[in-house]
């Protein structure tokens, strides 16, 4: 996590080599998947349907 709050998730088939990256990364199958956010305590703006979760950003 970075000082602003912000974390970044690697979703990758094979583990990153970086070891930063490594530490954040979830792996994901080889092919087409659904990206599903879990919300175990949600608060109001959730469930409101106000608050807008951040852009997932593709990088090659």
């Amino acid at each position: 996590m970075f000082h602003d709050g912000t974390l970044t998730l690697h979703l990758a088939h094979q583990e990153p080599s970086d070891l930063a990256a490594q530490a954040n990364w979830l792996p994901e199958p080889d092919g087409e998947f659904y990206l599903i956010i879990r919300a175990y305590v949600p608060d109001r703006t959730i469930l409101d349907d106000s608050y807008r979760f951040p852009d997932v950003i593709r990088k090659q």
